[in-house]
């Protein structure tokens, strides 16, 4: 009896500690997508998309969607009850297995990283002698400023991934949760009304 009080505080605990830790996650990927569209706009690689330049600029948003939900299912698939993580396909949740756990570890990170190199970097770096750009410098500042304004968006890229990265961690040595505690300490939180399930 005492060791199963025991073990249901230890999963109420992390449940606790798992929706905090979520709703920081979430908060830092809303804050990436701000961030990601107002770093190259700082350093001059930004020209707000028109209908005559459709393809120029949208990139930014897709970069910046590219890392929320990167971030978003990173998160929903390093919460789980032992059993399922939290992410759910086709109304059912995905079954766990420490296989998974270790792949998903390798794998979400090492496509951020290819995602940073080859499409981020990619992308600034030719804006940044691009003669479009080049042009809207202020009169007296040297074109090498768009090299650096490259360095300033691929560190706040990596800067992003890598508090992610570091709350994922943290956050997967509080498993496993309670779902249905998980929720509603998560819409405590945040002042929701609480769902009433059937019973």
């Amino acid at each position: 009896m005492w060791n199963q009080a025991a073990g249901e505080a230890w999963v109420a605990r992390n449940s606790h500690v798992s929706a905090w830790l979520s709703l920081v996650i979430t908060a830092l990927a809303v804050g990436g997508i701000v961030a990601l569209l107002s770093v190259p706009d700082m350093a001059g690689l930004y020209i707000p998309p028109t209908i005559a330049r459709l393809a120029i600029g949208t990139f930014d948003g897709i970069n910046a969607l590219f890392f929320f939900m990167w971030a978003s299912m990173f998160q929903l698939v390093s919460i789980h009850d032992g059993l399922q993580y939290r992410l759910k396909l086709r109304k059912k949740r995905v079954s766990r297995s420490r296989a998974a756990d270790a792949l998903i570890l390798v794998a979400f990170p090492v496509v951020a990283v290819l995602w940073g190199v080859i499409a981020v970097y990619g992308v600034y770096a030719g804006r940044a002698t691009d003669p479009m750009y080049l042009r809207r410098l202020p009169e007296g500042v040297p074109a090498g400023s768009l090299q650096h304004g490259v360095t300033e968006v691929m560190t706040t890229y990596f800067i992003l991934v890598a508090l992610v990265l570091i709350l994922i961690v943290i956050a997967r040595r509080f498993n496993p949760v309670d779902f249905d505690e998980y929720d509603r300490r998560v819409r405590a939180i945040v002042h929701l009304p609480a769902v009433e399930r059937a019973a």
